[in-house]
């Protein structure tokens, strides 16, 4: 049993929860599929490199922060792609309004369900770039696409609306 670390967050609590527990870590890279424009985001995909789930291991995903759960989805995809087993989610905050202590990827009976394990839990309403709040500060460029990269602009629009 290991720890997989999602990238790139999530690859330093694996790191440090495998090294505490003694247990083994991985983590997947993210490779561009879709470069950034002015009105999206780079698109990517997660894939094993060097590091790779064998047959039979059971892996925690470990993030920093869960809401979608695209991620983990995703991930728990690919790692049973490989024959290993996915033991749970494991993330520091869990911002998800539907997953509380349970990810299942289908709705159907018998669908595999997997515990979620966050330090803090606290339900966040997510957008999307197709939902009308949002439409107009597309338009308009009123949006930061990297906060890494911008967050003096970031910052500025923030203090502004208080």
């Amino acid at each position: 049993m290991g720890f997989c670390g999602v990238p790139e967050g999530g690859k330093a609590l694996a790191l440090t929860l495998a090294h505490i527990c003694k247990m083994q870590y991985i983590f997947p890279e993210k490779k561009v599929t879709a470069v950034a424009t002015d009105s999206s985001r780079e698109e990517t995909e997660l894939v094993f490199s060097r590091h790779v789930p064998e047959k039979g291991e059971r892996w925690w995903i470990v993030e920093d922060v869960c809401n979608k759960f695209s991620t983990a989805s995703a991930l728990i995809t690919l790692i049973e792609s490989y024959g290993a087993e996915v033991a749970g989610i494991l993330c520091f905050l869990n911002e998800s309004t539907i997953v509380e202590e349970i990810f299942s990827l289908g709705v159907e009976c018998g669908a595999p369900k997997y515990p979620v394990v966050a330090l803090v839990r606290k339900p966040t309403k997510q957008y999307s770039q197709d939902d009308p709040e949002v439409t107009d500060d597309i338009a308009r460029g009123n949006v930061v696409w990297n906060p890494k990269v911008e967050w003096d602009k970031l910052s500025k629009a923030m203090a502004e609306t208080r």
